[in-house]
């Protein structure tokens, strides 16, 4: 009958060499506990070699100034919560409308309190960016919200630089509502839009991450002929360019 053998005598101890390099590149993503699309949208078009974290804030799905500038006091108390103690490259701030209303600067300063050797972006900073890069000075904007906070959308583009020609909304105050826009009405909309203005613009810009829009755009710009620009697009774009990545298209 062999020996009864204890529990020590059964384990072995392996030595390894600690390797990190399949998460070399890593972005981290804030989010609304109600925003639905922006993490999906950007599993969808992510580079396999980048690694994705993510971390929501607590909302009530109030869409409205003030509601939207509170989201400061929880940038800290978010980012406690993503991926700590791993190696992350890029933090994205994921609201385009609290973007505007906070302003990047003082995002940026909050996530480094947390962590200091990140770079930064956002969907309002990720827009600038683009519409930058594509020497786009006449634009036409779409979003889902009302007025209340449309207007400072269109006072910070104007503040820089930016003319918008047109500017539409679905006027929903409500996050949950927003992913239920549908396409057809998107692009309806967009087509009205553009019908409106007498000459060309340069691009389009539809703002918020919780529009379902992102696998469209291809569409969109072919059938207008100008760049047609999503929030969660510009970010991802942004975030990827970061971290020099080759797939920043």
């Amino acid at each position: 009958m062999p020996e009864l053998c204890t529990f020590d005598c059964l384990t072995t101890q392996f030595e390894f060499t600690p390797d990190v390099s399949p998460y070399q590149r890593a972005i981290g993503l804030m989010q609304l506990a109600t925003d639905y699309v922006l993490e999906n949208e950007w599993r969808e078009h992510l580079p396999d070699d980048v690694r994705l974290y993510t971390s929501r804030f607590l909302t009530t799905g109030s869409v409205d100034p003030q509601h939207l500038s509170d989201m400061q006091h929880r940038i800290r108390e978010c980012m406690l919560t993503l991926a700590p103690m791993w190696p992350i490259n890029v933090v994205a701030f994921g609201c385009t409308s609290a973007s505007v209303l906070i302003g990047s600067e003082q995002i940026g300063e909050l996530i480094r309190q947390e962590r200091p050797e990140v770079m930064t972006t956002n969907p309002w900073q990720a827009a600038l960016r683009a519409l930058e890069h594509h020497q786009a000075k006449r634009i036409v904007m779409l979003t889902p919200y009302t007025n209340e906070v449309n207007l400072p959308l269109y006072q910070a583009m104007s503040a820089h630089g930016v003319e918008v020609v047109a500017f539409g909304y679905f006027n929903l105050d409500y996050d949950p509502n927003i992913p239920t826009i549908g396409g057809a009405d998107i692009e309806r909309a967009l087509e009205q839009l553009l019908d409106s203005i007498s000459y060309q613009a340069d691009a389009v810009f539809i703002s918020c991450t919780n529009m379902r829009v992102m696998h469209l755009l291809p569409h969109f710009s072919q059938r207008f002929a100008l760049p047609v620009l999503s929030s969660n697009q510009v970010m991802l774009w942004d975030a990827l360019r970061l971290i020099d990545s080759s797939d920043a298209v």
